[in-house]
């Protein structure tokens, strides 16, 4: 039996009319690579990975008879490239882009670029490549010889000369450099590994890499190097970070999706031409820098000519800091400085077609500058907010145009972090809602649509988990342990850091003005005993230089810090613990903020559970390995084990507060009905929300 390709290759070198062959793509792309999508269904069939049909397609082709040339008429990325080192050339456009992009997905070339890209570029080259996953443009792939020639016009023409008049040259026969042979022996595969799984924690595809290139120089074969490649490649494909990687590679696309808002489809695409800023500080500076970096003016507007001239300057001084460290050029950084222009006039923002509200969390300033944006906005301008969780409804009715304004939530630093909380209030219109989609694409940033709740999606789960990292601390847990136990989790960094680098005055001042300092909301929940003797002593994070870790002389907790938590404690009838494990600490921090997401879902606050796990991924650190939150939940954890732990916490809580009134019952612990509906129908979350939304479609049809 012949596979396709097989026949392919034997009609084609029986033909004596064919000379020479030329293997191109159509449109934009070369070839794309393979269909993530088939991935997903193998799993989720519980199928096996064919292991022989892509070496035996490459092979295929390196195998020809005839000249083989590939002709790159755009992107080729992961299982393109792979095809394109198959052939003995290859020529492109100059607009081409090629890479191995699989270590994003988790996984590793599987046919056969482990072992091809190293015999055609330098070693360091090939590492990078594979292990940042990146892709280059034609110039570079040129000069590195990954490329034979560019054709800056008519590509075919280009590609069939050299067919016709260039002898066959396999790539798997090519020997490796000497020099590459060198580093090799001298470590530089186990150098690069090092490097990068500090940055991608967790995942199993860095040393996977690594493996198939030591293959590729140590086996007697280029055929006993690949069959490592493919071996360790099949049991990628069905690993659990694999899985979670696609699962977000998936989710990031759906985000753009709005499923509930009719009429959206035929809204007139936004066009930005000019953006109003209210607030030049950190915040307002960075949003600002989103927009210059698209070529897009803006308007920066703050009360004081010296917080103006603050603002200004440091914008700045981080672009000058970007030309320092050779990420722009000084004439870029020079053309972006100057699009944007300070005022101190709500009238400069008259022809502004988005004007955002930046400045600090005080519901009364907040609505004092949305009637003077009114009194000046042109018609049809989108009003927004980027409160972190203030009523974006009340916002709304200091306007006389509730259905143009909406909730932008930025993360800080705003012109680095890439997510955006697009808040949809009872007054936003489709139209204005759909904008804000896609100026938060036209920037560069993951649009999630989310509710206004308190704290939105992101802030709200984040609740629960603060408030059980003080509780922890309270009942014996060192900060330093809870730290380095979440950090080894997979989080980018530990709650106590987290809330150290973020500051701890916000809440605590906001329960100050209220004259109430046991005030609590999703957001800030008890006990606050904690954040209010660092807020007192001054020990306000970072900005700072000590919070719960003293910042003067390297990060250190000390004594003072301990004492206070005893003191506390003590104060507070508590008997403190030292028996509790890493297991709890994971457990009491981390479902707690799943189960507020499950919440969230239940409320409508969120589209869909992939959306909240694209919240936590770019906003919040949440190991991408993983998958998000949900996902863990659905697929690391399981659904009836985080309903037991849950209700074993919750029982936990409940004893508690009736023992001792110093602490008051919270019920972040208290599983979601949502929870509870699918371990009672033995359904994951996914195949539960897939099949209640396919019924609410239904119904709304009827």
């Amino acid at each position: 039996m012949f596979t396709a390709c097989e026949l392919y290759q034997c009609s084609l070198q029986k033909n004596p009319n064919v000379k020479a062959v030329v293997i191109t793509g159509h449109g934009s792309a070369f070839v794309g690579g393979a269909d993530i999508l088939e991935f997903e269904m193998i799993n989720r069939m519980g199928l096996k990975v064919d292991e022989d049909i892509l070496p035996k397609f490459v092979d295929a082709v390196e195998n020809m008879s005839k000249t083989v040339v590939a002709a790159i008429n755009g992107i080729a990325l992961g299982g393109g490239l792979e095809l394109a080192m198959a052939c003995h050339y290859r020529v492109a456009v100059p607009t081409a882009k090629v890479g191995l992009p699989e270590i994003n997905l988790g996984l590793i070339p599987g046919a056969q670029g482990t072992q091809r890209l190293p015999r055609l570029v330098p070693l360091e080259v090939a590492l990078q490549m594979l292990m940042s996953g990146a892709p280059i443009g034609v110039d570079k792939a040129n000069k590195i010889g990954l490329i034979d020639d560019i054709a800056p016009s008519n590509l075919i023409d280009a590609a069939s000369k050299i067919a016709l008049a260039r002898p066959i040259r396999k790539v798997s026969q090519i020997p490796f450099k000497t020099v590459d042979r060198i580093k090799f022996v001298g470590g530089a595969v186990d150098t690069a590994l090092v490097q990068i799984e500090k940055l991608r924690r967790g995942s199993p595809a860095p040393e996977t890499i690594a493996k198939s290139l030591r293959a590729a120089f140590t086996s007697k074969s280029f055929q006993d190097g690949v069959k490592v490649e493919l071996g360790e490649f099949i049991k990628l494909v069905q690993s659990r970070e694999s899985a979670a990687l696609r699962h977000l590679f998936f989710s990031e696309r759906l985000t753009s999706k709005i499923v509930d808002m009719p009429g959206t489809k035929t809204t007139t695409p936004f066009n930005i031409k000019k953006v109003g800023i209210v607030g030049a500080g950190f915040m307002g500076g960075g949003i600002a820098m989103c927009f210059a970096n698209k070529n897009i003016p803006v308007v920066l507007l703050d009360a004081k000519d010296e917080w103006l001239s603050n603002g200004l300057g440091l914008i700045r001084k981080n672009y000058m800091s970007s030309v320092a460290k050779r990420k722009l050029t000084e004439e870029i950084a020079t053309r972006r400085i100057s699009l944007i222009k300070g005022t101190l006039s709500y009238a400069d923002f008259g022809d502004c077609d988005i004007i955002i509200e930046a400045v600090f969390e005080d519901m009364k300033l907040k609505k004092s500058i949305f009637t003077q944006i009114d009194a000046v906005a042109k018609s049809g301008a989108l009003l927004c907010t980027n409160t972190s969780g203030l009523d974006i409804d009340e916002i709304a009715r200091s306007t006389k145009r509730p259905e143009d304004v909406v909730g932008t939530h930025f993360f800080s630093p705003a012109h680095v972090m890439r997510l955006l909380e697009v808040v949809r209030t009872k007054y936003s219109s489709p139209a204005a809602v759909m904008a804000c989609m896609e100026m938060g694409k036209k920037i560069g940033k993951v649009s999630v649509l989310v509710g206004n709740c308190d704290g939105f999606v992101g802030n709200r789960m984040m609740g629960p988990y603060g408030a059980e990292t003080r509780q922890l601390i309270e009942e014996g847990a060192d900060p330093v342990v809870i730290d380095k136990t979440i950090y080894d989790f997979g989080m980018a960094m530990g709650p106590v850091s987290l809330g150290d680098m973020v500051a701890h005055d916000l809440f605590w001042k906001m329960r100050k003005s209220a004259g109430n300092m046991k005030m609590e909301t999703k957001v800030a929940i008890g006990p606050h005993d904690l954040t209010d003797w660092l807020c007192d002593n001054g020990r306000l994070g970072q900005k700072a230089g000590k919070g719960f870790y003293n910042y003067t002389a390297g990060k250190t907790i000390d004594k003072a810090v301990y004492d206070a938590i005893d003191r506390i404690a003590k104060s507070k009838g508590l008997k403190r613990r030292n028996d509790i494990s890493q297991q709890e600490i994971i457990e009491r921090c981390i479902f707690p903020l799943v189960n507020e997401g499950f919440k969230i879902l239940e409320e409508g606050m969120a589209q869909r559970p992939s959306d909240i796990d694209m919240v936590y991924i770019y906003g919040y650190g949440f190991p991408p390995v993983l998958g998000g939150p949900m996902f863990y939940a659905d697929k690391v954890v399981g659904l009836p084990y985080l309903l037991a732990a849950l209700q074993k916490y919750d029982k936990m809580t409940e004893d508690r507060a009736k023992t001792n009134p110093n602490y008051p019952y919270h019920s972040y612990f208290k599983p979601s009905k949502l929870l509870i509906e699918c371990v009672e129908a033995k359904k994951t979350l996914e195949d539960f929300w897939r099949k209640s939304q396919k019924q609410k479609m239904n119904a709304s049809k009827l």
